[in-house]
């Protein structure tokens, strides 16, 4: 069976500092950040069955970005993030 993963960030939008909160039946996923052009921008393992994760892309320039939450090489759930500076 594939795993189950649901998550969401907030505050969004935010200015570069947001919290992930996540649940997974997965061991393990690899959050990514993708600019509008989908190039990766930022890549970070997330570990454990549940929690929240802060997530520091300060260094992104202001914009919108796409997020998703990757398990088992399956996006199990993603959305929409802008960065406000």
């Amino acid at each position: 069976s594939q795993p189950q993963v649901s998550a969401n960030i907030y505050p969004n939008p935010n200015n570069g500092n947001f919290t992930l909160n996540y649940f997974l039946t997965a061991p393990k996923a690899i959050l990514n950040v993708r600019d509008i052009a989908g190039r990766l921008v930022y890549s970070q393992n997330i570990n454990g069955a549940s929690g929240k994760e802060t997530i520091d892309v300060s260094s992104l320039s202001q914009g919108i970005y796409y997020w998703e939450l990757s398990a088992a090489n399956e996006i199990s759930a993603n959305g929409k993030l802008s960065v406000i500076k």
